[in-house]
This record gives structure tokens, sequence and C-alpha cells, in this order.
């Protein structure tokens, strides 16, 4: 089971941002954070590995972002964010 307190307690944005990281649409994400759906498959492996990630982004202390960040830095953060997923994936 996914826990999705991990992405709130991130404090991103489901649209925009936490949508990016899962690789799935915003109502997609909304659903999953309301209980209403549940990642299968090839999503589910994938939200469950960025959740671990969230996770130790969280206990380092890199998230959530700084509150002073624009809009334009947030997507920044989210995209090098997606970048080290998705290098974390293949070292694993």
């Amino acid at each position: 089971m996914i826990d999705f307190s991990i992405a709130v307690q991130s404090r991103l944005r489901q649209k925009g941002e936490l949508d990016v990281l899962f690789g799935v649409s915003y109502p997609m994400t909304n659903a999953y954070l309301n209980g209403k759906s549940y990642p299968r498959g090839a999503n589910r492996a994938h939200i469950d590995f960025t959740m671990q990630i969230l996770k130790a982004l969280i206990a380092t202390g890199k998230l959530p972002l700084s509150p002073d960040r624009d809009a334009e830095q947030r997507a920044k953060a989210v995209l090098k964010i997606k970048d080290y997923i998705e290098t974390e994936k293949k070292t694993n």
C-alpha cells in the first residue's frame, strides 16, 4: 500500500508538480490523494518509488520547498526532482 500522506507532507502541488513526478494526469493524482483510485501496474511501481524519494527528501530537509519560491523556481525544482528519480531508478 502506498502512503500518500508523504505527498501531502511534501507540500508539492497536485497540478504541475506531483502529477509531473507521478507521470499521470492531475485528475488521477487528485483521485490517488483522495483515496478514490489506486495506481496499478507500472504506474504503481513508479509512484511507490517516487514516494520513497519524496520521503527521503523530506527527511533531509530538501522538501517542502521554501514558500518564497516563485512558480518558475518551483517548476525547476520539480524537474530536478524528476531527473533525480529517473537517475535513481536506473541505478537501482
